[in-house]
C-alpha cells in the first residue's frame, strides 16, 4: 500500500526538521524532495521516509516547477 498525501502532510508536521528538504511550487502546489537530498547513508541523516513519502521536485528561481515553467514560457 503506498503512501498518500495525508501521510507525508502528517510526517512533515511530526518532523519538522526536514521541511528544509521539500520544494513545493508556487503555482500549482506540488510538492516533493530537493533532488540534492543526501544519499540514505549520509552520517547523521535517514532520508528514507522522505523518499517513501515524496518523489524529487525541482524548482526553478522563480519557485516553479518544471512543469508549470513550461506552461508560462507559452
Amino acid at each position: 500500500m503506498g503512501a498518500t498525501f495525508r501521510d507525508a502532510d502528517d510526517y512533515l508536521q511530526m518532523y519538522p526538521r526536514f521541511l528544509k528538504w521539500i520544494n513545493q511550487c508556487a503555482a500549482c502546489g506540488a510538492k516533493g524532495h530537493k533532488p540534492e537530498l543526501p544519499a540514505n547513508d549520509a552520517p547523521r541523516f535517514t532520508g528514507q521516509n522522505l523518499r517513501r513519502y515524496f518523489t524529487p521536485l525541482g524548482i526553478n528561481s522563480d519557485g516553479l516547477c518544471e512543469q508549470c515553467a513550461r506552461h508560462v514560457s507559452e
